[in-house]
């Protein structure tokens, strides 16, 4: 159990729902960000609806899956792989949005 848990500490510590429960969340908030630095204007509202919509229709199949088939492990199929670049997109809008946003001067 020892060896089996060094291996793959990942499929120990979480569930395969709470991991995707997890990646999901890491989305919203990398989406929440870029909706805030955008200032909810109605161009990011839209984008990230879009990120969040495709990032929960990755979720539903691998979901339905283990739900079905009951591993006792994590399961990584190809849909949860499409997470890393959604995540590293949200990111970078996020980062390209705060760098937009103009910089108010102190009042004296």
């Amino acid at each position: 159990m020892l060896t089996l848990t060094l291996i793959n500490a990942s499929s120990v510590i979480l569930s395969d729902t709470a991991l995707r429960l997890v990646l999901f969340g890491e989305l919203l908030v990398l989406v929440l960000l870029y909706w805030a630095f955008a200032r909810f204007s109605k161009r990011s509202l839209w984008i990230g609806g879009l990120l969040l919509v495709i990032g929960f229709a990755a979720l539903i199949p691998g979901y339905l899956y283990v739900q079905n088939s009951n591993p006792q492990d994590a399961v990584i199929d190809v849909a949860i792989l499409l997470y890393f670049p959604l995540e590293l997109i949200a990111l970078v809008l996020a980062l390209l949005s705060l760098r937009k946003r103009p910089v108010r001067k102190a009042a004296k």
